[in-house]
């Protein structure tokens, strides 16, 4: 992953965490079942709210990297959108500055920006 640079562990391969943790505690079903041991024996072990926030990267910083991701997507002319599969929210705290509200894509959401699953899907 393009964050293990910045110190997060990856979520694929030998060292990643989906190989580490039993994929029937990271679904949805398994947060409609029981809400409660999803957060407790998943969520908070694998991802402590301490160590992110929308705003104050305290823990991990951008490496070179996002860096350059930014750099390219302030190319003059440039019709870029970065697409990510990253959760950590590195790609918005760069030190170059860049449009990542209109051009930055996290597919699988970010830590920290949470949304209610409706009663409908529940």
């Amino acid at each position: 992953g393009l964050s293990v640079n910045s110190g997060i562990r990856p979520f694929r391969g030998k060292e990643g965490l989906w190989s580490q943790v039993v994929w029937s505690n990271a679904t949805r079903e398994a947060f409609r079942e029981d809400p409660l041991s999803f957060y407790n024996d998943f969520w908070l072990p694998h991802f402590p709210p301490h160590t992110y926030t929308n705003t104050n990267h305290q823990y991990y910083k951008p490496n070179a990297a996002h860096e350059a991701i930014s750099k390219i997507a302030t190319l003059p002319n440039a019709n870029i959108h970065v697409i990510t599969q990253n959760i950590d929210g590195l790609h918005s705290a760069t030190i170059h500055p860049w449009d990542y509200e209109n051009k930055l894509i996290e597919a699988h959401g970010r830590l920290g920006l949470y949304k209610c699953i409706p009663e409908s899907d529940s």
